[in-house]
Order: structure tokens, then sequence, then C-alpha cells
């Protein structure tokens, strides 16, 4: 969502959550997908006003989560995930700090590898090997945010170093993952308070 400002707002959803199926289901897979002018300006609104009060991080989360609530509210009722899928996603996480391959995970959920792969793209909409990217940048977040360095995050995540998760999170984002540091945001904030 971009703001009139030039602010925007990035909100990630897992793919497999009862959300996120129903968003694939509304908005399909093939593309990026508009959000129809007059609910996007909502949604912008009620975002907007929630930054700019200087709410904390829960709010703010909270506001989001109720913003992907909304858009797929509008969506049918998503069918429930494939168990070997839900099993398949434990087992990543499970190996979320150690090399994890597709073989490995379909051994796990006893399936061939190339089953898997259709399987996991049909149900999340994302391929593996993104899907398990997206994972271990997740874990690194939440490494650093808990209070680990950003080698160590890197690290728990199965990343070389802090630069190899650093070079990932920017092709992945756009942007570096210390531009997440609560005292960078605060700063931003203060910023555009002031314009």
């Amino acid at each position: 969502m971009l703001f009139r400002s030039g602010v925007s707002a990035t909100i990630f959803c897992e793919p497999e959550s009862e959300v996120g199926r129903s968003l694939l289901a509304r908005f399909g897979t093939e593309a990026i997908a508009g959000v129809p002018e007059e609910e996007c300006a909502e949604l912008c609104r009620s975002l907007r006003a929630i930054y700019e009060s200087s709410a904390p991080d829960a709010e703010l989360n909270a506001a989001a989560q109720d913003v992907l609530r909304r858009l797929a509210a509008a969506a049918p009722r998503p069918a429930r995930p494939d168990a070997r899928i839900v099993r398949a996603i434990a087992e990543i996480v499970r190996r979320i700090d150690q090399p994890v391959s597709l073989t490995d995970i379909a051994d796990a959920v006893h399936m061939s590898a190339g089953r898997l792969r259709h399987l996991f793209v049909a149900e999340t909409g994302i391929p593996f090997r993104p899907y398990v990217l997206w994972l271990r940048l997740q874990h690194a977040l939440e490494q650093a945010i808990g209070g680990a360095s950003w080698t160590e995050a890197a690290h728990a995540a199965a990343f070389a170093d802090s630069a190899h998760l650093s070079r990932t999170f920017r092709r992945m984002f756009g942007m570096s993952p210390t531009a997440l540091d609560p005292t960078q945001q605060a700063a931003s904030r203060a910023r555009l308070q002031e314009s």
C-alpha cells in the first residue's frame, strides 16, 4: 500500500494460513493483484492513522492483521490445506537452523520430491525454495529483534554470515534488515510528523 505522502506499508502474510489462503482465493497466484481503489483508500487511511499516532508496535501489528482480515473477508472460504503440506512446513520450521532440501523434506513426509514440489506450489502459491528462504529471513529477524547480533541471527537461520543475510534481505525486500531497527523507525516517524 502506498500512502499519498510516499510512506509505504508492506504487510506479509503466510500463504498457508487461513487468511493467506483466502487472499490467494480472492487475488490468485499469478501476479501482483490490485485492490479496488475505494477499498485501498479506506485501508490506507486506517493504517496511516495508527502509524502517525506513534502507536506501539503491537497496535501497528494489530492494524496490519485487521487489513489482511478485511481483504480476505471478500474471498470465498478456502479449502483446508493438505495435511502433507502442513507437515512439510512444520518440518522446514523444525530444521530452519540447518540446510533444508526439497528431497529431505519430501522423505520426511513420505512423498516424492516431484510431487511435493508440485503440491507445495498448489497449496501455498509459492515454490519450495523461496518459501524456505522467507522462513529463514523471518527467523533471522526474530533472532535480531530478540537481541541477537546480525551475525548470530544469520547463523541461527543457516545463512553463511550477516553479509549473506543482508544481501538476501535486500534482494527480497529492497532494503537492509537494519532498516527495521526500532531507533531508525522512530526517527522516520518523527521526520514524517515534522513534514
